[in-house]
Order: C-alpha cells, then sequence, then structure tokens
C-alpha cells in the first residue's frame, strides 16, 4: 500500500456496529457559486441541491433531507457575487440495520455527492461543490421515531 502525503481526504469512517446503529448518516455539501447578483447565485445553489435531493431520492437506501446550516454572500471588488452554502445532506436508512445494506447505502451516496464535486469544465469557475467527512446523527426532529 502507497503512503498518501498530506492529509487524508476520509469520507466516511465508522465502527461496523456504530455504522448499523446510526439512525441517520449526514453528509456535508458545501457549495460556492460566483454570478452576477445575489439572486442568480441563489438560484443556482437552489437548483444544485434540488437536484442532489432528487438524484439521492432515486438511489432507494432510504430517505433524505437536506438542512442549510449557513449561507454567506460576498460582492467581490470585479463587481462579482460569491455565495457560500453549506449544507448537509442527511439519510435516514431504509429496509434491516445490517452492516452491508448500510454500507452501500453510505458508498452510494458518497459516490453520488463525488460527481457533483468533480472539476467544473475548463474555464468554468463560476460553482464549485465540496464534501467533507460524514458523521452520523440522531433521529430527524419531530420524526416520531
Amino acid at each position: 500500500m502507497e503512503l498518501m502525503k498530506g492529509a487524508a481526504d476520509v469520507r466516511y469512517q465508522s465502527e461496523a456496529v456504530a455504522t448499523v446503529a446510526a439512525e441517520r448518516i449526514l453528509f456535508p455539501v458545501d457549495l460556492s457559486i460566483r454570478k452576477p447578483t445575489h439572486a442568480a447565485a441563489l438560484a443556482a445553489a437552489r437548483s444544485i441541491m434540488t437536484q442532489i435531493e432528487s438524484e439521492a431520492a432515486q438511489l432507494k437506501v432510504g430517505s433524505f433531507t437536506i438542512n442549510a446550516g449557513s449561507i454567506r454572500f460576498e460582492h467581490e471588488e470585479k463587481g462579482t457575487i460569491l455565495m457560500q452554502l453549506s449544507c448537509i445532506l442527511a439519510l435516514t436508512p431504509a429496509g434491516e440495520a445490517a452492516f452491508w445494506p448500510r454500507a452501500e447505502g453510505i458508498a452510494a451516496t458518497l459516490d453520488l455527492i463525488q460527481k457533483f464535486c468533480e472539476p467544473p469544465p475548463k474555464g468554468s469557475i463560476d460553482v464549485g461543490v465540496y464534501t467533507g467527512q460524514a458523521q452520523h446523527g440522531s433521529k430527524a426532529p419531530g420524526s416520531g421515531r
């Protein structure tokens, strides 16, 4: 096995028993969007998050919700607006609480998010999608479960 230089980019790490017991898995999704106006940046962010949520539902590994954590608008010197949005894509796993189905659901969700994190086409730096390490969460407030 080859040693990696620098810090490892760990997307998920857990003991197997904790993976099985997790009521929800929380995947960070951060957007950085540069547009001519505040409204255009917000519309682009909403479109991306709607697409992520729609594609996540098609994975059929459980139910997903998106929760916004923070938003920031910056007026840049060149007149553009840089918007940064931090969200959590929360997976409530479906089916039996067993290791392999849970691990498959986590892997599928990580692959979906990674697809959106791929570098934009050359010359297009208007949108960036980033992620970090997923965490376990308790049941959603008001879910009654």
